[in-house]
């Protein structure tokens, strides 16, 4: 994901806690988002697993990319995307992404 959004001038940081991984878009530049500030969580989601992941393969898996609004004190899903075949899926998400955060609203 990181390389697929890179060409559209976003920065993607990794974050991961207890067994899972997941990015971090700031909002309002390219630096990792401050504590409590407004960022775009981005990660698949394997269903048959539970589980929640950008650093492992995506092939022969249940899921899917998923990209989470938090604000700092919720959070709400702006973007889910289907099973497909990984390198369509991603770059479907990526282009979300950068539509996303250059829309007058984000």
């Amino acid at each position: 994901m990181t390389q697929a959004l890179a060409p559209r001038g976003v920065t993607a940081h990794l974050d991961e806690d207890a067994g899972s991984s997941w990015l971090v878009i700031s909002l309002d530049g390219t630096d990792f988002p401050a504590e409590g500030t407004p960022k775009l969580v981005v990660f698949v989601y394997d269903a048959n697993e539970a589980s929640s992941f950008v650093d492992q393969p995506m092939e022969h898996r249940g899921g899917s990319w998923r990209v989470t609004f938090d604000n700092g004190t919720s959070q709400r899903d702006v973007f889910y995307g289907r099973r497909a075949d990984p390198a369509t899926a991603t770059a479907l998400c990526a282009e979300f992404i950068a539509e996303y955060l250059s829309a007058p609203s984000a």
